[in-house]
């Protein structure tokens, strides 16, 4: 079940880099995030 301790450590992993984009899509397949937090992680900073 994803949460937001979780969206906000695999946000802040992706942006030091630890996690690639492939990787947050991996877990938003297996559930660890929502697709909709998977998007907010990846989505460029406007």
């Amino acid at each position: 079940m994803a949460n937001d301790v979780m969206f906000n450590f695999y946000k802040s992993y992706y942006e030091m880099g630890l996690f690639t984009a492939d990787d947050i899509k991996l877990f938003a397949e297996v559930n660890d995030l929502t697709q909709e937090q998977a998007n907010q992680i990846l989505q460029p900073a406007a």
